[in-house]
């Protein structure tokens, strides 16, 4: 899993499996969803995050840092 924060346009993307998509819908607004032809989840963009989370107060549960990867500018 990995997570890619652009400071510019202040969307985050969570890429689950890498692996190309071929198609994207919004499931709620702000919220962006690419799958692959079978319709298997591979990644979640979130726009106008700043106004959705606080990372002040993001906490990592039961999550080994080995498997954490953060990929872009800090947030």
């Amino acid at each position: 899993m990995k997570f890619n924060y652009d400071k510019e346009t202040d969307a985050l993307y969570i890429n689950f499996i890498d692996e190309p998509g071929v198609d994207s819908f919004e499931m709620a607004p702000d919220y962006i969803v690419d799958v692959d032809a079978t319709g298997r989840v591979l990644g979640l963009e979130v726009l106008n995050v700043k106004k959705k989370f606080n990372f002040d107060s993001i906490i990592f549960n039961s999550l080994p840092v080995k498997d954490v990867q953060f990929v872009g500018q800090p947030i």
